[in-house]
């Protein structure tokens, strides 16, 4: 059996492995010791990061228990992996997460170990989809794509907000737009009606700071149906996604988004037509899927309530609407998918996955998105508690949920209704 051996960094950025301690993982706060089937090899695409302020903790063997790495007089650092589309992470890495000074920014921080000569990730690959392989996204003529869709779609303001997520956010769904291919971003709504603690595009506090900026503008419905007609003609795998990270709650632009959507419908009817949303309107959710929907995708960060609303912070609905939503969009024929946000030690806990498991059987949903929730571990715990005790691990919950509920189905991206 393969050694795990604990791995840190100093001020430099340099990574550094001690076969003096064994990997420590954490389920929430509560130190673990990795199960062989819960590691796999770094995958390609991850990245490398320092947790500053974080210090590393490692497995001393003959105490039998977790210690702080024996600094010296050198101030070490926890290390983590970024995994790339595709991956859940499992553990998150190990460090006292309580002594924190500073915020880290919203990453999903897994737990990364050195092993066999090479870096070992606490992690699952739940989808096998490789149009969104790293691979796939060779930036190289990106720009002339790019002033290409401008030539053709002259003044349509979503193409210059797409050209931004390609080129400054490295959208891989924007890319797709000017590569003529698969699922295409179409954000639409500055404002949002959550005031999430994780919120890539936007932060009301200067302790967290957002990923990136929201668009600015409401687009106009011709400018959506002009540029996703463009995307269908052109397209593999036409997927007319709304929704994005680059945008508040899509549900607010309800009739914007319906405008556009009766007529690309009508005219393009085998495209798939999807929405990635908070699930906040019930009833804008039934108007759009009459107006032609084929999927929705309602994230979700946990099925208790308490835990749901310390997350989301929702202004004008709550937890019951969200629940209403997907059981409105499977009443309505749509392909329904929620988008987990997995964390470590909160969403395996016993009583968060029986309560998913009740939510699934009742509301009819067809697939899970085991989707990595990116955030400091402290800041989320410190929001929604620290659990009494860890969870069972994100291999067994999925063991769980797969025996109470034979045809439910785990992944990571939406999919072309052909693949429904």
């Amino acid at each position: 059996m393969t050694n795990h051996y604990t791995t840190y960094s100093d001020k430099q950025g340099n990574v550094f492995d001690d076969p003096d301690y064994l990997m420590v993982g954490c389920s929430a706060h509560y130190f673990v010791l990795p199960e062989p089937e819960e590691m796999i090899p770094l995958p390609v695409g991850s990245r490398l990061f320092t947790l500053p302020d974080y210090s590393p903790v490692g497995w001393n063997n003959q105490l039998n228990e977790p210690v702080l790495l024996d600094t010296g007089d050198q101030v070490l650092y926890a290390v983590s992996a970024f995994l790339p589309p595709g991956y859940t992470r499992i553990l998150l890495p190990g460090a006292y997460y309580r002594t924190a000074k500073s915020r880290l920014p919203l990453w999903g921080y897994t737990a990364m170990a050195w092993g066999d000569d090479e870096f070992m990730v606490s992690a699952v690959k739940v989808d096998d989809n490789s149009k969104w392989l790293p691979d796939s996204y060779d930036d190289r003529g990106l720009d002339e794509l790019i002033l290409e869709k401008k030539s053709r779609l002259k003044d349509n303001r979503l193409v210059d907000q797409l050209s931004i997520c390609a080129t400054e956010y490295h959208c891989f769904a924007a890319k797709n737009f000017f590569l003529e291919r698969w699922e295409c971003p179409i954000p639409t709504s500055p404002v949002c009606n959550s005031d999430c603690i994780g919120c890539i595009s936007y932060q009301r506090s200067g302790d967290i700071i957002a990923s990136h900026e929201r668009i600015k503008f409401v687009p106009e419905p011709d400018e959506i149906y002009s540029l996703a007609a463009d995307h269908i003609r052109n397209a593999a795998d036409p997927v007319i996604s709304f929704g994005q990270g680059c945008e508040g709650e899509p549900l607010v632009q309800a009739d914007t988004i319906e405008k556009a959507l009766i007529k690309l419908k009508n005219e393009y009817p085998d495209a798939t037509y999807n929405i990635n949303t908070n699930g906040s309107d019930p009833s804008a959710v039934k108007r759009l899927c009459r107006a032609g929907l084929d999927s929705i995708r309602i994230s979700m960060n946990s099925a208790n309530h308490d835990r749901y609303t310390k997350y989301y912070r929702p202004i004008d609905h709550a937890y019951a609407d969200v629940l209403k939503s997907i059981k409105t969009a499977h009443d309505e024929g749509v392909f329904v998918t929620i988008n987990l946000l997995i964390f470590p030690g909160i969403s395996d806990q016993e009583e968060e996955v029986e309560t998913l498991i009740k939510l699934v059987k009742v509301s009819g949903i067809n697939l899970i998105q085991m989707k990595n929730l990116c955030i400091d571990p402290h800041v989320y715990l410190e929001t929604v508690g620290y659990p009494e005790q860890k969870g069972m691990g994100i291999l067994r919950m999925m063991d769980v949920l797969r025996n109470e509920i034979p045809e439910i189905r785990f992944g990571y991206f939406n999919r072309p209704k052909n693949e429904f």
